[in-house]
């Protein structure tokens, strides 16, 4: 497989126009932004190949020995994918821990190893603002969350090779008025938006300052996405034209490392979730593929949660075969050709299953069923969706797997707080009908569930081997 590269050059990922700012020792940036680590910290490090080694390796596997802590991963689908192609490691996005899960399941297989190695990661724009472990990823409790706004970790995800990426036509607020205050300096936003600042920023008030704006009091508004006609006439037109340079720059630079062979790690589908709802794939690989001399072909990787069971929930990690990406094909022709590739074999689970059964119990307005019949319920349903040609995890075929999966899935609603009295499941409409999102960041596991087996069976199947 190609994409093997000394790691002296992993280093070399930088994207234009993402310098940190100067600085010895400074915790705050030249904007005022929060740094852990300074620009010229980060780049002397990043000379040391001991440092290098440390950072992917050490860091690399314990994240994956904690990750395996938390979650059950089991792998499937193909164990040494090969390829002629520049190779692209494209995944489906559902939850933060993603990444994490990706790297534990990688690290289990020793073919994709050496690919981890010399890859470049493409990240949201948003891991890379000062401010987002607080402001997006843990919002609870209040106090972390006080604490993590304050860091910014862009620095350690540029040693692992990330590459910041922006969408086509918005920006998250945090993103737009860093950018404001690094080239206008501490303005009014008065001078800013076309309305009141009030209007992005809830309790602002009128006179309030850029700096002033970024603050912790506003975080929930900051991580939210605007498009650029917020803003006055001239500064839309400017950062437009800024934007679009920077587009253009991203494309180009991801271009050129993967026609020299880097292997490329993408999300082609862009945030994660909070719902269940899968987003839609987005066209920037298709940019990327089109700029590129060289031929790429695209390693599908899908990750499904089971998370109704007791203890550690089981993540189903599926590497596909590799797929050519053709150039010149017509954009929505590549986004689905890409969406079929990475959502076309997502397996089923039982705890799809329990949800779309349990809530149209909820919806009849029921509050107990018989766990007999509700097994019974699950197993025909299963046997249906496999005469279908679906993937379901359990075999419904293997009664044995089938009945200890079922009896964990009784377990888990134990846990939360159903009760199993005389062999019957007595269970909270209300909750099951929660649409929420909760403290997590997530919807309850019951409406995120239902949700993943609707998008599912509106996929067509892939062909993962």
């Amino acid at each position: 497989m190609q994409g093997s590269q000394s790691d002296s050059q992993h280093d070399e990922v930088s994207l234009p126009g993402n310098a940190m700012p100067d600085g010895v020792t400074c915790i705050r940036g030249e904007d005022g932004s929060p740094q852990l680590i300074n620009a010229k910290v980060a780049a002397y490090l990043a000379t040391l190949s001991w440092f290098r080694k440390f950072y992917r390796r050490r860091v690399g596997y314990g994240i994956a020995r904690g990750i395996r802590k938390r979650f059950d991963i089991r792998l499937r689908g193909v164990t040494n994918p090969t390829t002629t192609a520049i190779p692209i490691l494209a995944l489906n996005h559902w939850t933060d821990d993603d990444p994490a899960v990706l790297l534990a399941a990688c690290l289990a297989m020793p073919s994709l190893v050496p690919l981890l190695r010399c890859s470049i990661h493409i990240m949201g724009e948003h891991t890379f603002q000062p401010g987002f472990m607080g402001g997006y990823v843990h919002k609870e409790p209040r106090w972390l969350s006080y604490l993590l706004f304050q860091t910014n970790i862009s620095p350690f995800l540029r040693f692992s090779g990330g590459i910041s990426v922006a969408y086509a036509r918005t920006r998250l607020l945090t993103a737009h008025l860093h950018e404001i205050l690094a080239h206008h300096g501490n303005i009014s936003l008065k001078e800013v938006f076309k309305e009141s600042p009030e209007t992005y920023l809830p309790g602002a008030p009128a006179g309030i300052h850029v700096r002033d704006a970024l603050k912790f009091r506003y975080r929930d508004a900051l991580y939210v996405q605007h498009e650029f006609s917020i803003f006055n006439e001239s500064l839309e037109a400017e950062l437009w034209a800024r934007h679009q340079q920077r587009i253009r720059d991203f494309v180009t630079h991801v271009a050129a490392l993967a026609d020299k062979g880097r292997v490329m790690l993408i999300a082609p589908q862009g945030l994660i979730t909070r719902t269940g709802v899968p987003n839609h794939v987005r066209s920037g690989l298709h940019q990327i593929v089109n700029t590129m001399h060289e031929r790429a072909e695209i390693v599908p990787i899908n990750i499904t949660y089971d998370p109704m069971m007791p203890n550690r929930p089981e993540v189903h990690v599926t590497i596909g075969k590799p797929k050519e990406l053709p150039r010149d094909m017509p954009r929505d022709e590549f986004v689905n050709l890409t969406r079929r590739a990475i959502l076309g074999d997502a397996p089923i689970t039982m705890s799809q299953l329990a949800a779309e059964a349990l809530r149209a119990m909820a919806l009849r307005e029921e509050s107990k069923v018989r766990v007999a019949a509700l097994k019974e319920q699950l197993l025909m349903r299963s046997l249906a969706l496999k005469e279908s040609g679906y993937t379901l995890i359990p075999d419904p075929s293997d009664a044995s797997a089938f009945d200890g999966r079922f009896a964990q899935l009784l377990a888990y609603c134990k846990e939360k707080k159903f009760r199993v009295e005389n062999d019957t499941l007595h269970i909270d409409p209300a909750v099951i009908l929660d649409e929420k999102i909760h403290r997590s960041g997530y919807a309850r596991s019951w409406f995120y569930c239902y949700n993943e087996i609707q998008a599912r069976l509106m996929q067509d199947h892939g062909d993962f081997g």
